[in-house]
């Protein structure tokens, strides 16, 4: 089974907090999924201890979908 997934960042959800690469590119950032991403494979979501219930998303980078 998976960590728990990072909370993103406050003003930018759309960047990884891990690396701080742009890894939502693809739609604006839902509070319900969990999204990883496409340079370091973190993992992060506006709610973190919801993660059980919320729905992956996946790698939604545009550039290395």
């Amino acid at each position: 089974m998976f960590a728990r997934p990072a909370r993103w960042n406050h003003d930018k959800p759309h960047r990884c907090p891990n690396c701080h690469a742009v890894a939502v590119s693809l739609e604006r950032p839902k509070w319900w999924r969990i999204y990883t991403c496409c340079r370091c494979d973190a993992r992060f979501t506006r709610w973190p201890r919801l993660a059980p219930v919320l729905n992956d998303a996946g790698v939604m980078c545009r550039e290395h979908r």
